[in-house]
């Protein structure tokens, strides 16, 4: 595999599975975009989750927002799996905008982390579930792929806006 590359499967980035995607192209495209206005809701969730764990983009903060994220997924109760239901509830579009900055933000501050941190482009990713999440040339092709997800997500969320139903 070249270096900063990596095989893809997603339909939304490539024709075909086996094109290299440049994880660092996307990386930059990353950090030229503007990051979307969140709304108060996202704004309030963000402000409170600096002010528990810091401003400071760490492991430790990325591991917590993982979990978080995860929590709509396995449908736990939680803040902002509340929030995005109960807001789908009264509109869907707002839920998937909800959505869309919640993946916004963690696209940028996965993609600023690996610009912050540039030493982990030395460091090797090693794993043993590289058969099922992908094998990455480093950490930081990891931590690039995590953030290219997000924007897929946020493409995803955003793309069902128009045709949200209830809207």
């Amino acid at each position: 595999m070249d270096e900063g590359k990596a095989v893809i499967t997603s339909p939304m980035i490539s024709e075909s599975a086996k094109e290299p995607l440049d994880l660092k192209n996307e990386q930059e495209t990353t950090l030229l975009t503007r990051r979307r206005d969140y709304g108060l809701l996202a704004q309030f969730l963000f402000m409170t989750l600096n002010l528990f764990y810091g401003r400071k983009r760490t492991i430790s903060k990325f591991k917590v927002l993982e979990v978080i994220a995860r929590v709509p997924y396995q449908a736990w109760e939680h803040v902002a799996y509340i929030a995005m239901t109960h807001t789908y509830s009264m509109k869907p579009s707002w839920s998937y905008a909800l959505n869309a900055d919640f993946e916004d933000h963690a696209e940028h501050e996965y993609m600023e982390f690996v610009e912050e941190n540039p030493a982990l482009d030395d460091v090797p990713f090693e794993s043993d579930f590289k058969e099922d999440y992908g094998d990455f040339q480093s950490v930081a092709d990891l931590f690039r792929r995590v953030g290219l997800d997000e924007r897929i997500h946020k493409e995803e969320s955003l793309s069902r806006i128009e045709s949200a139903r209830f809207s």
